[in-house]
């Protein structure tokens, strides 16, 4: 949400508006889109769309990881010794379409796009 307010800030300024804390906006945003607990905000919204579409068990599995890496609050640091990746997520999905039938497995696919999207940038950590 501090993302998006600071991205919505600068789409007012684009468009015309004035802002005089501009330096600060920039600074905000930079920290926001550097911040170490990005990707596991974005995998949880994605998974807030989706997940009454998905069979429970693989919700599960995938909140299941996802809290893996919470902390108490955004400006706190992740648990040491952990590297958040899209390719752990992007497992569970494949495993869990792999059990599937041809049927359950196509619609998985289907509404799992919005997380499989995310894990390509996020391969890597």
């Amino acid at each position: 949400q501090q993302l998006r307010h600071s991205l919505l800030l600068v789409r007012r300024i684009l468009d015309g508006y004035d802002s005089s804390n501009f330096k600060d906006l920039v600074k905000e945003m930079i920290k926001n889109l550097s911040h170490e607990l990005l990707p596991l905000l974005e995998f949880k919204e994605a998974m807030s769309a989706v997940s009454t579409r998905l069979p429970r068990p693989l919700v599960d599995s995938i909140e299941a990881y996802l809290c893996s890496f919470e902390t108490p609050s955004f400006s706190s640091p992740p648990p040491p010794n952990t590297a958040f990746s899209g390719k752990d997520i992007l497992k569970l999905v494949e495993d869990y379409k792999k059990q599937a039938t041809p049927t359950d497995a196509s619609q998985i696919s289907r509404w799992s796009g919005p997380i499989e999207d995310l894990c390509t940038p996020y391969a890597d950590g």
